[in-house]
């Protein structure tokens, strides 16, 4: 089972970042970036400590795996408030940015120029930072083979890593429910016929 589990976490971003491509290509930005996000969460989440709050997996994630890949200049905590605000409100601004905390973080997609986003939110007063979509998910998978093989060479943090990731929704096909339901059946009727010949 743990072999299934450290497969299950692949196959898993493989299929967020599938998504997330996809809603690019059709220019689906805010259910892009959401997956993004939450993609994110979700990997920092397997090795978070009990009771440890996602503001501070998510970051060290972020610090650990994803910023030493980029020449982005935002922080892990300007990305956690663009999380927060991308996930919970569709907008860029959050807590941490309306409270001076964190930049905003503007998103150039479809070909737009990041140069020229950032110069408009200059004209705008706006102390915000600038990320290409795609150049998001590159770098998002990047962190992510970086992660899984780091996690990979250490049997022990891949057992802690695995458990988590044994509690993950997985896909089911219908025919091995079927099959279960099926004896179950068989073993409840065994089992009554069992008692009636008592």
């Amino acid at each position: 089972m743990p072999i299934e589990n450290f497969d299950n976490i692949t196959k898993n971003m493989a299929h967020m970042l599938s998504a997330a491509r996809r809603c690019l290509d059709e220019r689906q930005i805010l259910p892009c970036l959401t997956l993004l996000y939450a993609s994110i969460d979700v990997l920092a989440s397997l090795e978070a400590a009990p009771g440890e709050k996602v503001n501070v997996y998510f970051k060290r994630w972020v610090e650990t795996y994803l910023l030493p890949l980029t020449s982005w200049k935002c922080t892990a905590v300007d990305l956690y408030g663009a999380r927060c605000a991308v996930v919970h409100t569709f907008t860029p601004d959050s807590d941490l940015s309306k409270r001076g905390a964190a930049k905003v973080i503007y998103y150039a997609h479809s070909g737009a120029d990041v140069a020229k986003l950032e110069e408009v939110s200059s004209d705008f007063s706006r102390s915000a930072e600038c990320l290409e979509v795609s150049g998001m998910i590159t770098s998002f998978h990047d962190a992510f083979l970086k992660y899984m093989v780091e996690v990979e060479g250490d049997p022990a943090r891949k057992a802690a890593v695995e458990a988590k990731a044994g509690l993950w929704f997985g896909d089911t096909d219908a025919g091995l429910i079927d099959e279960y339901l099926a004896a179950k059946a068989a073993y409840e009727a065994a089992l009554s016929s069992a008692i009636e010949t008592k």
